[in-house]
């Protein structure tokens, strides 16, 4: 199950995938960096709504190339 643009206090991230193992967190940028993706879930607590789940969340940052047109990279956080 995902969700787009999930409304939350302090902004939405992107997306938030449900699966029966974990929980992903998405942020994507275009032409940044997939740790100013991440870094934007840590400062807006993107995760605290999904932490009182039994299961593992997950913080993911991506960054797309405009040039490559493809993802650059991407980072993952872990939190339990």
């Amino acid at each position: 199950y995902i969700q787009a643009e999930v409304s939350q206090s302090k902004g939405r991230p992107d997306a938030v995938v449900f699966t029966q193992e974990a929980i992903y967190v998405m942020e994507f940028k275009l032409d940044e960096s997939a740790e100013a993706a991440l870094d934007q879930i840590r400062q807006n607590g993107y995760v605290q709504p999904y932490l009182k789940e039994e299961k593992p969340v997950k913080a993911l940052g991506f960054n797309f190339s405009s040039e490559k047109k493809e993802v650059d990279a991407w980072v993952e956080e872990e939190k339990v």
